[in-house]
């Protein structure tokens, strides 16, 4: 155990900085939109093109495990964040800033992968925990950014400048491992029959794939855009929609922390079908009556915390999985956040704010309808899921 406490706590630092820049691209969405003077399906393609860096970076993160020394795959995920933030502080091209999100995106969908295989390739008793407490760290970086970024904002620091925070950050990161010995622990699940690779879109995975592609709609959508729908729809100042923002990102990483203990002593797809279904109702309601209601919003974090962590341990339980076949389910969520972020960036614009939010519902249904459909099947894929 000793041995993994170093690339543990490095693990769940990437973890906590990956909170950092995806919340910076959220409450800075307004500013961006505003210096490049563009509409709402523009603003989306900040999230679509750092969506698609980060499915071609968890599929690259995949084949790099199996194929060089996981230490090495790490650092080269650090090095594709830590140039492109720098240039964006110099940076006046808007093709040129999307270019960037891309390389940014590509850095941090690697560095999703690794992490999660280094996770669950470690000698631990409880795996379920440790990928919600990994998760959590995701959460704390998150919910520390939308008061640091308000506040700078506030006092009139450009925004392309908040970067710089970032840069030194992850110039500590690559520090860190350069310095740390990285177990290249062979993955247990890698030991199975070559053939056994090419299963990695059969059918009983590929409902895991499409269960994490809807729900990262539902999760990351509303992360996304709620700090531009509070803003522009309700009128918010930037400190109270920030505000927000962050009491979502407080309740996520309570949930996690907290669940983080339980997640492995209950039936990961029923306690997930429950948890959306809650969030569902808070969703229905905090969207649909008014400000008196918006505080719901936030709150669905606690219900949001564990369902990743949940399908994603899921899957391991189901099928034992190579690093290839994490690759994908992380891809897919990758696609589904890009996607349906796209998606509602476009209804916002077509139709009005308050659709585009709504369209986040249908969503959470979806995710809801292929759990079940996991849950039905789950006694003929594998007895122990039940």
């Amino acid at each position: 155990m000793k041995k993994y406490i170093k690339p543990l706590l490095g693990v769940f630092f990437i973890f906590l900085v990956f909170g950092l820049i995806d919340s910076y691209r959220s409450v800075l969405l307004p500013q961006i939109k505003a210096e490049f003077n563009i509409n709402y399906k523009f603003v989306a393609l900040v999230f679509f093109l750092s969506g698609l860096g980060y499915i071609a970076g968890n599929l690259l993160g995949g084949e790099l495990a199996e194929r060089i020394k996981r230490k090495l795959s790490i650092l080269i995920g650090i090095f594709l964040i830590f140039i492109p933030i720098i240039i964006i502080v110099f940076n006046r091209s808007y093709l040129i800033f999307l270019l960037l999100m891309f390389v940014i995106g590509t850095g941090q969908g690697l560095l999703n992968t690794i992490s999660n295989v280094l996770v669950m390739s470690f000698k631990l008793k409880k795996k379920g925990g440790a990928l919600s407490m990994l998760h959590s760290f995701y959460g704390m970086g998150a919910l520390i950014t939308p008061v640091i970024l308000s506040q700078l904002l506030s006092n009139g620091v450009a925004w392309r400048n908040t970067f710089i925070l970032l840069w030194v950050i992850y110039a500590l990161l690559i520090f860190y491992f350069i310095l740390i010995r990285v177990p290249e622990t062979v993955l247990v699940e890698e030991c199975i029959k070559p053939k056994s690779e090419m299963k990695i879109f059969k059918k009983g995975v590929i409902w895991f794939y499409l269960t994490v592609f809807f729900y990262m709609g539902s999760e990351v959508g509303l992360c996304a855009w709620l700090i531009i729908y509070l803003q522009k729809f309700h009128s918010f100042s930037i400190n109270l929609s920030s505000l927000y923002l962050t009491l979502f990102f407080i309740a996520l990483t309570l949930s996690r922390l907290i669940g983080g203990g339980l997640v492995d002593k209950f039936h990961y797809l029923k306690s997930s079908i429950a948890l959306l279904i809650i969030v569902l109702v808070l969703l229905f309601v905090g969207l649909n009556f008014g400000k008196a209601t918006l505080f719901l919003l936030p709150i669905t974090g606690l219900f949001y915390g564990t369902v990743f962590p949940n399908i994603t341990v899921a899957l391991k339980t189901y099928q034992p999985h190579s690093s290839r076949i994490m690759g994908v389910f992380l891809a897919s969520a990758s696609l589904g956040a890009m996607l349906f972020i796209f998606l509602i960036g476009f209804i916002m614009d077509s139709i009005n704010l308050q659709t585009g939010m709504l369209s986040i519902i249908l969503f959470t249904i979806i995710t809801i309808i292929c759990l079940i459909i996991l849950k039905i099947n789950s006694r003929q894929l594998k007895s122990s899921l039940v």
